[in-house]
């Protein structure tokens, strides 16, 4: 299925451009269809653009872009998480950091994928830059490790009769379908949901087998620690979970917190203006138009000093997901 025959959204376009001030480069971190590139150069006559996306496919968009705009427009093929390697020698001259963490509309709707549960697919559930797939993960890991993930990473309250009936079922077949697997959800589920049944244990797959937090936490960890002042950095989530742990990683750097009511306030430094205190949230006319934007958030952030500051993974509240995330690599 081609890329170019999907149409493709840009969520939140007029809010992420809203806080876009005099460009210099502006890296999108997750190119995708090629929406927020498009625009930026159309829009942003005097500035660059460097764009990252871990799907090969996304090449051939970008491709285009670059021939009309040879001068202006870089793609690289790889994972945020290994943005600063490849713009080493640019990260200074970066006034904008742009994330869309949302799946492509593409991902979801090309069969060879396997993310979706409309159709009937092989269970890949890949991004990109990938060495195990979906099937590795339902075949090979213990009902512990299966019931923790869908329930930490899908919210999913049966986790525990879905990750024994995954064993049951593969004793006798390899699981290979997304009907097979849907199957396995629904026998595990009560009779009737309220809410689709298939949807919290997809993402939760999907989300491990892609390590989608790892990849923002390693993302923002490196530019923000490294980036200049004035740099602004721009995200879009689509579910709790990201949302989270963008919101944490913000605070960590922008919010002067004490660490006990109890002891005297000691000033933390912080090295970014958090100007937002919640969240942006798509316009009812953009939901209209594109209802996949309803649970889209956009949070935002500049850099206002360079004070020697460095994030762990524990000061996100979240370093369990992590782990789950790299033991399935291991």
């Amino acid at each position: 299925m081609s890329l170019d025959k999907i149409s493709h959204y840009p969520v939140m376009l007029e809010e992420v451009k809203s806080l876009i001030k005099k460009p210099n480069i502006i890296v999108d971190s997750t190119f995708g269809g090629g929406g927020y590139s498009k625009d930026f150069l159309k829009n942003f006559q005097n500035c660059k653009v460097i764009a990252f996306d871990r799907d090969k496919s996304s090449e051939t968009r970008a491709e285009k872009l670059a021939n009309i705009n040879k001068s202006r427009f870089t793609f690289y093929n790889s994972k945020f998480s290994k943005i600063e390697k490849f713009i080493i020698n640019d990260l200074h001259n970066v006034t904008h950091f742009v994330y869309d963490l949302g799946v492509s509309n593409y991902q979801l709707k090309n069969l060879d994928r396997g993310f979706s549960y409309q159709n009937n697919s092989e269970l890949k559930m890949t991004m990109g830059i990938n060495d195990i797939k979906a099937t590795n993960l339902l075949n090979e890991r213990d009902e512990k490790f299966l019931a923790r993930i869908i329930k930490l990473f899908g919210d999913e309250k049966d986790a525990k009769k879905i990750a024994r009936n995954i064993i049951l079922f593969r004793k006798n077949k390899r699981i290979v379908s997304s009907d097979e697997l849907k199957k396995i959800i629904l026998k595990s589920k009560k009779k009737y949901q309220k809410k689709d049944p298939y949807a919290q244990t997809f993402q939760a797959l999907r989300m491990v087998v892609n390590q989608e937090l790892s990849e923002i936490f390693y993302s923002l960890k490196s530019l923000m620690e490294n980036c200049s002042i004035g740099t602004t950095f721009i995200i879009v989530s689509f579910h709790s979970l990201e949302d989270k742990l963008v919101k944490n990683i913000f605070n960590f750097f922008g919010k002067s917190m004490n660490q006990s009511r109890y002891l005297p306030q000691i000033e933390k430094k912080i090295n970014f203006k958090i100007f937002k205190k919640r969240p942006m949230v798509p316009k009812l006319s953009e939901i209209k138009l594109n209802p996949s934007s309803r649970s889209a958030k956009l949070r935002f952030i500049q850099k206002i000093n360079n004070h020697k500051i460095f994030i762990n993974k524990s000061d996100t509240k979240m370093e369990e997901f992590f782990n789950l995330e790299e033991k399935f690599y291991e």
